[in-house]
C-alpha cells in the first residue's frame, strides 16, 4: 500500500509477558501522516509483537517472536491483516464497525461495555461490545474421572484456545488445548496437574 506505512516495534513493554506493538500511518498527507490504528498481541504472553513487518499484494504481514506453546507447537506467529475487510488495519472488520458502532471508528482495545473484554475480544467471540453480560468467559469447571472439564457458552464454527499458567503474578500463558465448537455448549477434559492451576479462555482469529 503506497499511502500506508507499518512501523513495528517488538521491545515495546517489554517488561511485561506480552509485548510488542505494530503503528500504521496513513501517508496520503505526507506533511502530516496520520495514526490509522496502534495494533498490539492478540496473545497472552506474545514476546516480540512487529519484530518482522511487511506488506504482501496490500496485505499487512506481522511477525512475533514467540506465542505459547507446549510439546512441538512451533514458538511463532504470524498475523495478517487484508484492506479487503479492513481499511483502516485496525484487526476490526468493517462490517462488524458498521453493524456495531454506526462507523468505521472503533477502537479495538477499548472495552466499549467494561465487561472485561476489548472490542477485538467481543469481536472474535461473537458477543455483544454493548452488552456487559455477553462476553466469553468459562462457566464451568468441574471434577471428572480423567481430569478437570471445563465447560462455556460457545458459538458453532468458532475456534477457541484453552490456556493455563500456575499463576496469576507475572503470568505465562501455555497453550493446552484448541477446539472448534460445533454446538451452543463447549467443553474439553484437561488432565489434572499436581499444581494449583488457572484457565483462560481465547477465541481465535
Amino acid at each position: 500500500m503506497e499511502t500506508t506505512l507499518a512501523i513495528g516495534s517488538p521491545g515495546e513493554d517489554w517488561e511485561s509477558r506480552t509485548s510488542g506493538a505494530v503503528y500504521v500511518y496513513d501517508l496520503k498527507t505526507v506533511d502530516t501522516p496520520s495514526l490509522l490504528s496502534r495494533l498490539e498481541p492478540l496473545w497472552p504472553s506474545t514476546r516480540g509483537f512487529g519484530n518482522a513487518v511487511a506488506w504482501d499484494h496490500g496485505r499487512l504481514v506481522i511477525g512475533s517472536e514467540q506465542v505459547p506453546g507446549s510439546g512441538d507447537i512451533p514458538q511463532g506467529a504470524l498475523t495478517i491483516i487484508s484492506p479487503a475487510n479492513d481499511g483502516n488495519f485496525n484487526r476490526l472488520a468493517d462490517d462488524w464497525e458498521e453493524t456495531h458502532f454506526g462507523a468505521v471508528a472503533a477502537s479495538p482495545e477499548a472495552d466499549s461495555d467494561r465487561d472485561g473484554q476489548t472490542n477485538i475480544e467481543e469481536m472474535l467471540a461473537r458477543t455483544d461490545p454493548h452488552d456487559r453480560s455477553d462476553y466469553l468467559r468459562i462457566s464451568s469447571v468441574t471434577r471428572a474421572s480423567t481430569g478437570v472439564q471445563l465447560t462455556w457458552t460457545s458459538v458453532p464454527s468458532v475456534s477457541y484456545a484453552v490456556m493455563a499458567s500456575s499463576s496469576l503474578t507475572g503470568a505465562t500463558w501455555e497453550l493446552v488445548r484448541t477446539l472448534t465448537a460445533s454446538s451452543t455448549t463447549a467443553s474439553v477434559t484437561l488432565a489434572s496437574s499436581p499444581r494449583s492451576q488457572y484457565y483462560r479462555l481465547v477465541a481465535l482469529p
